[in-house]
């Protein structure tokens, strides 16, 4: 599932870099995976290994862009008692390509999880497998330049869906991770 499975990625990558005129290396150590998969579209398994996290995702069936594939995704840090909202958004996986080309974060995060995985960007999904190895969030994977702090704790929700006219949402996959950040 081409771009389905790299959108979901992109929670993944949290920005887990300190600005304080210096650079703290932050590690993400990931304490709670959920994850459910229509077992009609596909199945979907996540390992997480030495703070790597391994994702294979088989594919039952093609998805077209007639199917209107959707990405939702909350990013949600929580700092003590309080809690912060770093991204809420949803978007149809047919527009990535256009959002890519005025979005260089976004580009810099695809481009990312693109060299872990056997993924690419299309509006077409194959039936086959597809994988992501040794995806790990630090401050040297995507430093964003977020001022994210040791101890947080990040919850990330993600919700993959076709959104076809004249019919009822089918969802394909959703997904519910979280970590810590650590020092290295």
């Amino acid at each position: 599932m081409t771009n389905i499975f790299g959108y979901i990625l992109l929670a993944l990558l949290p920005h887990c870099y300190c600005m304080q005129g210096k650079k703290e290396v932050f590690v993400a150590d990931f304490y709670d995976i959920q994850e459910n998969a229509n077992p009609e579209i596909g199945k979907i398994k996540t390992t997480v290994t030495n703070r790597s996290m391994n994702v294979d995702y088989h594919l039952f069936r093609e998805i077209q862009p007639s199917d209107r594939p959707t990405y939702s995704f909350e990013a949600v840090e929580y700092f003590g008692k309080s809690r912060r909202t770093r991204a809420n958004e949803s978007f149809r996986v047919c527009d990535l390509t256009r959002l890519i080309k005025g979005n260089p974060i976004l580009k810099g995060i695809f481009d990312s999880v693109v060299k872990y995985s056997n993924l690419s960007i299309s509006c077409n999904y194959k039936p086959g497998f597809y994988w992501v190895r040794n995806l790990t969030a630090t401050s040297d994977f995507w430093p964003l330049g977020g001022a994210y702090r040791a101890k947080s704790n990040f919850s990330i929700r993600m919700t993959v869906y076709l959104d076809k006219v004249n019919a009822p949402r089918v969802i394909i996959l959703k997904s519910k991770i979280k970590f810590r950040v650590v020092k290295a």
